[in-house]
């Protein structure tokens, strides 16, 4: 799976210390191995996970050209599969068929997740760009399962069901990020914080 992320909304409310809001979406395909589907040539087998929660921060050398930092966050997850030919089987999803139905058909859970933990160092760029690895790991909790069935047959299912896994599963996300930091501050105090900003840029980690 390849994901992508924002922070979508935050605030640096001191130079150590963010929170805000973030927002994942990764896509994929579902393994061959699941079943017949996935396998056949040219059959359509697709997976989306979506993530949005809020996290806080701590950057360790704010004003550093390179500031580690760490975080925790908690949200709430979907995870949307897909097909429209042969037979599924997956522990999450339980077992379809596709052409059965006549089209796509479509599973989804969704549940908590309880812990997004993170972690990374921000390399400075300029005095408002940074940018660096980050490493997350994710735990959460499936707890609802619905199936979607094409034309008529369209079937969701929103109550809780026992062929859910309700067992923790994790992800681990690597990847690289870049951070704009601006300087929300009024005078004398934005002043202060670009020339602190210059500053980093210009010394060593």
């Amino acid at each position: 799976m390849v994901p992508f992320g924002v922070d979508a909304a935050g605030y640096r409310f001191t130079p150590r210390f963010y929170a805000g809001v973030y927002f994942t979406y990764g896509v994929g395909s579902l393994p061959s191995g699941v079943g017949q589907s996935c396998a056949s040539p040219g059959a359509g087998c697709s997976l989306r996970d979506l993530r949005l929660g809020v996290d806080v921060q701590v950057h360790v050398l704010p004003m550093k050209r390179l500031d580690p930092w760490i975080g925790l966050g908690a949200g709430y997850e979907w995870l949307d599969a897909s097909w429209n030919d042969g037979f599924v089987s997956w522990p999450w999803f339980g077992a379809l068929h596709g052409s059965d139905h006549g089209g796509d058909v479509g599973a989804e859970l969704r549940g908590w997740e309880f812990a997004d933990l993170q972690a990374g160092f921000d390399y400075r760029l300029a005095a408002q760009w940074a940018v660096g690895p980050v490493l997350m790991l994710s735990l959460a909790e499936f707890d609802t399962y619905s199936q979607y069935l094409p034309s008529t047959q369209y079937a969701p299912s929103s109550s809780r069901s026992s062929s859910v896994d309700k067992s923790l599963h994790a992800w681990l996300l690597l990847g690289v990020r870049g951070r704009l930091l601006p300087c929300l501050f009024g005078e004398p105090g934005g002043q202060r914080c670009r020339a602190d900003r210059a500053a980093a840029v210009s010394s060593s980690p």
